[in-house]
């Protein structure tokens, strides 16, 4: 099946490398994403999916190493959770953009999570238990296809090393897939979607079943088939 329109933009497996200096301050190390750290020791267990207790957490922690965790913050707490990670030398990637702000008539820049109150920790069962002593976490879930989310969060962090403006999108609809065939974001691939008459191209993060999207123009993306879902969490 092929994409005949707007897209859900998911990553394939091949992500084109950029620069490790461009991902930001808010991932460690900054070699996270090298194409040596995608492969992760999940794909090949079942987790219980959405349980985070110690009982199968510690069934799951005792087959494998390093691994993708979803870290829910405590309020406003995703940059200053992504300083301390950073600073006990724990790899995670927190996605961040720039947008303007107006503050007593003045304009200024400010950074803000891409995904309000989540955070992405790679670390084996041990990191995990170092990270909830930082008291800014509510709950982590161990994501069982963590091949896939490394792929997809490698994606975002290009695209917003590259400038991309991203926008929250609640919820990915399956759809028809494409790529993008040329210029400064080609390569990445996904579903088309149509907002207000414009064509956007949705980065998602199939594990949130939430994606940001970038506006472009589809005079730039070709039609593909799209990828294999087995072994996603529904």
């Amino acid at each position: 099946m092929q994409a005949t329109g707007g897209t859900d933009l998911l990553c394939d497996q091949t992500t084109q490398p950029f620069a490790a200096s461009e991902v930001g301050k808010y991932v460690y190390p900054a070699d996270l994403f090298a194409p040596s750290r995608l492969i992760t020791a999940t794909d090949n267990e079942s987790p219980i999916e959405g349980d985070s207790s110690d009982t199968a957490i510690a069934l799951t922690e005792a087959a494998s190493d390093d691994s993708w965790w979803l870290v829910y913050t405590k309020s406003r707490q995703e940059k200053r959770l992504s300083e301390q990670l950073t600073r006990m030398r724990l790899p995670h990637y927190l996605p961040v953009q720039k947008r303007e702000a107006i503050t007593r008539g003045r304009v200024r820049l400010v950074e803000e999570p891409v995904f309000t109150g989540y955070l992405f920790l790679y670390a084996d069962g041990e990191g995990r238990r170092e990270a909830l002593t930082t008291n800014r976490i509510s709950t982590t879930n161990r994501v069982e296809n963590g091949e896939r989310l490394g792929a997809e969060l490698a994606q975002i962090a290009r695209s917003l090393a590259d400038g991309a403006r991203l926008s929250i999108e609640s919820k990915i609809e399956p759809g028809d897939w494409a790529r993008v065939k040329t210029g400064v974001y080609e390569g990445l691939e996904g579903q088309v979607l149509s907002r207000q008459g414009k064509t956007k191209l949705l980065l998602s993060v199939t594990f949130l079943k939430q994606g940001a999207s970038m506006e472009i123009h589809d005079s730039l993306l070709e039609t593909i088939d799209p990828p294999e879902m087995a072994g996603l969490p529904r």
